[in-house]
């Protein structure tokens, strides 16, 4: 796609920004910016000290047996299923 999409010998900086599709046949959103800016200088700057608790949720135990449960599934006999997403999410308390 980006190939054909410089191939047409359009103006602009050598750029393409948007997204593309997982689905192969589905329509990208992919757009070339008429120029690029040049990147403002910024001071250097410290994280801030976290002041609170992290938390993986589900936790790592909860995780694997939830990854070893998809695994079965996926091999089960008879089952057209190709593909199992999994996830998991940090909760970030702050005080």
């Amino acid at each position: 796609r980006v190939s054909a999409f410089f191939a047409q010998q359009r103006g602009g900086p050598g750029l393409l920004v948007g997204a593309v599709p997982f689905e192969p046949r589905a329509d990208d959103a992919l757009y070339q910016p008429e120029r690029l800016l040049p990147a403002l200088p910024l001071p250097p700057q410290a994280a801030p000290a976290l002041e609170g608790a992290l938390q993986a949720e589900p936790t790592p135990e909860a995780y694997a047996a939830s990854v070893a449960a998809a695994v079965q599934v996926l091999r089960a006999p008879g089952l057209d299923l190709q593909k199992v997403v999994l996830a998991r999410s940090l909760l970030a308390r702050t005080r």
